[in-house]
């Protein structure tokens, strides 16, 4: 199978661009009056468009792959000068040769082989089983965790488009946006022909996300819970994408640098946190969070881990009765406001003590390998605690 490979890549370039059938245009299909203005009939419209260019494709290919290899096949050409698909055999050709090209086009026309062969399967953070026939090289990303998921997974160049505020690593803000205050640009999804759609759980509109899975799209789901869980989607993500050096690679690293911080901190004695999400209304993580695993991890005890929301709304009532001994602000570099508004109760012991600190926002609640940042400095945070108590 490898000669069959050789052959069709020896001679790709060698046919003539005019006999190449036209790529699907997804701005066409959204804009012609034709194709409808309703999402199923933009689906409808690529997919048929996709498997038409596919066999038509691997038809032609084949074709002019033989007339170049195999000169026992010859091809006619029609009045109007282009050529006819049809294969015409001399009789100097042998059957292993005819049980040749018979599985050479099932390779390039997409047959049950090729999809035995390179079948990819992984289970995601929600226990739907994903196969795909062959690695994702158009993904959508549907939260910024994830676009530096895929990052860190050797993926980022199959991305396509991403989720508002992914702004991490740098090359992910010339990548087109897909979502923004009003949820999913549902249109401009199915318009990039995505063939892996990764979405967050617990942060996308269900109904919007269920949406794509009935229009025919693979959809991932993403939900780490557990800092081990970030390395096993960064494994998924990079099978997926055929991207696996890479996303192995990361996974390691992560792993170890994980076992260093907890040798270091999990033992020590404990301290009581209030990891402070946002101010207004004033937002808090449960135990199920994986903020509260970086917390235990840390040896810290998150005060309302037995909250059953994962990210639950709580009042000042409820922080001065579980008077933690350190109150964490997740905020945004430079803006220390969230924490100073602490200081208009005295009587918290955090307040007494002055043990307010905050922590970038973005290096706790983004689910990726920089929550490792995050949790040193909070591990840091809390031995600095420990000594003045």
């Amino acid at each position: 199978m490898a000669g069959i490979g050789f052959v069709v890549r020896r001679h790709f370039n060698s046919i003539p661009t005019s006999l190449r059938p036209p790529p699907v245009i997804a701005s066409e299909a959204r804009q012609s009056p034709e194709s409808g203005s309703g999402l199923d009939e933009i689906a409808a419209s690529l997919r048929s468009s996709q498997r038409r260019d596919s066999v038509e494709r691997a038809t032609l290919f084949l074709a002019m792959t033989i007339k170049i290899n195999f000169p026992g096949f010859y091809m006619l050409k029609n009045s109007d000068n282009s050529f006819n698909h049809r294969l015409f055999p001399c009789s100097n050709v042998g059957l292993e040769k005819y049980l040749l090209i018979f599985f050479l086009w099932l390779l390039l026309a997409g047959g049950p082989f090729s999809v035995a062969w390179s079948e990819i399967r992984v289970t995601d953070d929600a226990g739907q089983e994903l196969a795909l026939q062959r690695p994702a090289q158009r993904i959508v990303s549907l939260a910024p965790h994830i676009t530096e998921l895929l990052f860190a997974a050797g993926a980022g160049d199959h991305i396509v488009g991403v989720s508002e505020f992914s702004d991490y690593p740098e090359a992910a803000l010339a990548i087109p946006q897909i979502s923004g205050g009003g949820g999913l640009d549902m249109e401009t999804i199915i318009a990039l022909q995505p063939d892996l759609v990764v979405a967050w759980q617990s942060g996308n509109p269900d109904r919007q996300v269920k949406r794509l899975q009935s229009l025919g799209l693979t959809v991932f789901f993403s939900e780490p819970r557990r800092l081990e869980d970030v390395p096993e989607t960064i494994r998924k993500l990079g099978r997926l994408a055929a991207t696996r050096a890479v996303a192995f690679e990361q996974a390691a690293r992560y792993e170890q640098q994980l076992d260093d911080l907890r040798g270091r901190y999990s033992q020590q004695s404990e301290v009581s946190v209030f990891y402070q999400v946002w101010g207004k209304p004033l937002m808090t993580i449960n135990g199920e969070h994986l903020v509260s695993d970086v917390m235990k991890s840390c040896g810290g005890r998150n005060v309302f881990a037995a909250l059953p929301a994962l990210a639950p709304q709580v009042d000042i009532e409820s922080v001065l009765v579980a008077n933690p001994d350190v109150i964490v602000v997740g905020a945004d570099a430079g803006d220390n406001s969230m924490l100073e508004s602490w200081r208009r109760w005295p009587e918290l012991s955090a307040v007494k003590h002055n043990r307010l600190y905050p922590i970038q926002r973005e290096l706790l609640v983004r689910h990726t390998p920089r929550i490792l940042d995050g949790m040193e400095q909070l591990c840091e945070i809390l031995e600095i605690v420990r000594s003045k108590k």
